[in-house]
């Protein structure tokens, strides 16, 4: 088995395409997203559609789900959010289609999938939020009850755009880091 994982793409439909590509020439046919396609850069609807293209599966990401809830939840939205991250759900939900809202819309929070009979889930967050995160240096103890939450082999998530692995007992753990957003200006995937 071997699979890609990519997360936190921010609209960075450049990056992406190139990650996709780089993927597909090296023959890897499973892809999955942490979630948080849009909303950073000026791509978003397109990012969306490589998503389509490529049959990549995945979850809803925080950004996902503003952008998703903007027009009924602006005001909302607004006490909450700095102006900055208000312009960039405007600017997303003006470049994005009602396909585009439809599909970050129907996105799971998580999703499971079982590979050479590996169980596998993908979140954005950890199993049971989006808004929490899983760091590398995080206890130990914090990995292990996302495992008894969900009793995968391979738990992989987004959020914090920093990429870390461990394995705990028989699970893996892995965060791709950020594809559109990371400081080092690179776009980072995993293949496990």
């Amino acid at each position: 088995m071997i699979i890609a994982v990519l997360g936190d793409i921010h609209g960075n439909a450049s990056a992406l395409k190139a990650v996709l590509e780089d993927i597909e020439s090296i023959g890897i046919m499973t892809i999955f997203h942490t979630g948080d396609c849009v909303c950073g850069q000026a791509g978003n609807h397109n990012v969306i559609d490589l998503l389509h293209e490529f049959n990549v599966q995945g979850v809803q990401g925080q950004w996902d789900h503003r952008l998703v809830r903007y027009i009924r939840k602006r005001k909302t939205q607004a006490k909450k959010l700095s102006e900055a991250d208000l312009a960039l759900l405007e600017q997303a939900y003006h470049e994005c289609g009602s396909a585009h809202m439809e599909y970050l819309g129907a996105l799971p929070r998580m999703y499971r999938a079982t590979i050479d009979g590996i169980a596998i889930a993908v979140c954005h967050g950890t199993i049971n939020s989006q808004r929490e995160s899983l760091r590398g240096d995080d206890d130990d103890n914090k990995f292990k009850r996302q495992r008894e939450l969900e009793p995968a082999r391979i738990i992989v998530s987004g959020r914090t755009h920093t990429p870390h692995e461990k394995l705990l007992g028989d699970t893996l753990f892995v965060n791709p880091g950020s594809l559109g957003q990371h400081e080092d200006g690179l776009a980072h995937y995993a293949i496990i």
